[in-house]
């Protein structure tokens, strides 16, 4: 009976920890962002790696002074030319590398080789445990305490079917309000111009596995095409 009573404090208390849901921030989060139209448009996943290392902890910082160039644009190019053309372990047939850019699976691969001790992971939101928005919101923020501003893949869809993909640096979530559990603002810097921009992110009501991203000022938004949503498709953070 005594032991019921301890499981079911224990329970109480780690329910009540874990609907806090704070507020969280990267370590450098004025560091000196990188634009990957500085090597192409189809670098945003380069240029994302290497802003969230910067927005990171001393030692995510010290691997991003460490990569080869004297600036941007041959940093970003050293980790294309070194890392993206190694064998992809996602797709065997392919290097990493290729005209339409990397996949977050090969981009966190490129990230643990430039920091062997970074120890980050690839995730798919679909994935986690429910309430999805919750366990979502806790994983950036664990990420962020740990000194890794996550770099997070989003997915452009038109009526299903996917069209293009982006990838952002997250360095700042706010937290969940308990009055309004269904979204979560964040900060976040868009390879696309190296600027520091706002998002919400939120769950579908018709598709409860699913995360909206609204990131209105950012031109991966601006859509030739009507009735598109943005989704978040993957996380690669440390947990």
């Amino acid at each position: 009976m005594k032991s019921n009573f301890v499981l079911s404090l224990g329970l109480l208390l780690l329910l009540a920890h874990c609907s806090t849901f704070e507020a969280q921030q990267a370590p450098n989060p004025d560091a000196t962002f990188a634009n990957q139209l500085s090597l192409a448009t189809n670098a945003c996943g380069p240029a994302a790696l290497l802003n969230s290392l910067r927005a990171g902890d001393a030692s995510y910082q010290a691997a991003a002074a460490a990569i080869t160039g004297s600036n941007d644009e041959k940093k970003l190019r050293h980790i294309v030319l070194k890392h993206g053309a190694k064998r992809s372990h996602s797709i065997p047939t392919r290097i990493r590398w290729s005209r339409r850019g990397i996949n977050a699976a090969d981009l966190t691969d490129v990230v643990n080789e430039l920091h062997p001790a970074a120890d980050v992971k690839f995730h798919h939101p679909s994935s986690s445990s429910t309430p999805l928005l919750q366990h979502s919101h806790q994983l950036l923020a664990n990420s962020l305490e740990k000194g890794f501003p996550p770099i997070v893949s989003i997915r452009r869809y038109a009526n299903g079917m996917p069209l293009d993909s982006h990838f952002i640096s997250i360095i700042a979530v706010d937290a969940i309000a308990p009055k309004d559990a269904h979204h979560f603002g964040f900060t976040f810097i868009d390879p696309s111009g190296a600027k520091k921009l706002r998002g919400t992110i939120t769950i579908d009501a018709q598709q409860p596995r699913l995360l909206k991203t609204s990131i209105p000022t950012s031109s991966f938004a601006k859509s030739p095409q009507l009735g598109t949503d943005i989704l978040l498709d993957a996380m690669i953070l440390r947990k």
